[in-house]
């Protein structure tokens, strides 16, 4: 699916501030991208999740966005500002991976009614089953969560972060003694050895090489100085099991 791909190394030094809490990005760059929004009592509508849309009934996310019922889980797409304008659809069925528990932290979802496709809602590529990315390899992260470490408030933009996938062993051991890394992970970072600060709201978010969808973001370390990675499902681990259930 995209093994035409050519795996660029591109090391970076130093980053400036600016891109350390990432650009604004406009969701016609980024049609794929939606939110997920949580019911909360008193008929209150927040978003605490992001998906991609791989079809115009089914998203991907992550299995820890979906433990709840599927009637308190709604999709907002075709928008760059966080819980407002664009495409409203309730999720109709929310199917964990059987592993999710124990590694496999992803999620396909259907909803209830069928998303327009158009300049702003688009169906998304992902990363065929088995490709693995090399260390160094530079990609891009989007998502609503905070921009500055510490930070209580999500944006109402849209932001893109560039970022390096980082060494998988090294990674690992970074996260030795917290939550088990695998190799069905990829970590990414600003970096090869240092890494993002984590916002649970970011939950879901999607990495991409180009326009290739490659991980969604798992879990990570809040408010770390940038020294440890984020931890991302791996696309090409679950491809084929993705396939199968976007039905």
């Amino acid at each position: 699916m995209a093994s035409y791909l050519v795996w660029a190394v591109l090391l970076l030094a130093a980053y400036s501030k600016a891109d350390k809490i990432g650009t604004p990005a406009s969701i016609y760059d980024y049609p794929g991208i939606a939110q997920v929004e949580i019911g909360l009592p008193g008929l209150i509508w927040t978003q605490q999740c992001a998906a991609t849309i791989i079809t115009s009934w089914h998203l991907l996310s992550v299995a820890s966005c979906f433990l709840g019922a599927t009637e308190y889980r709604r999709i907002r797409a075709g928008t760059e500002t966080r819980s407002s304008g664009g495409y409203l659809s309730y999720v109709a069925s929310a199917n964990n991976h059987p592993d999710h528990e124990f590694d496999a932290d992803i999620c396909v979802v259907r909803v209830l009614t069928q998303l327009p496709l158009g300049d702003t809602i688009q169906q998304t590529a992902i990363l065929g089953q088995g490709i693995t990315l090399p260390t160094g390899l530079p990609v891009g992260l989007l998502g609503w969560g905070t921009t500055a470490e510490g930070g209580s408030v999500s944006s109402p933009q849209l932001y893109s972060l560039d970022l390096l996938v980082t060494d998988p062993d090294s990674c690992a051991i970074t996260y030795l003694d917290e939550k088990t890394v695998t190799e069905n992970n990829i970590c990414v970072g600003l970096t090869i050895l240092t890494g993002r600060d984590y916002d649970a709201r970011d939950m879901g978010d999607p990495l991409y090489y180009q326009n290739v969808l490659v991980g969604l973001l798992s879990h990570g370390r809040k408010e770390s100085e940038d020294e440890y990675p984020i931890v991302s499902t791996l696309i090409s681990s679950y491809t084929d099991w993705i396939i199968a259930n976007a039905v």
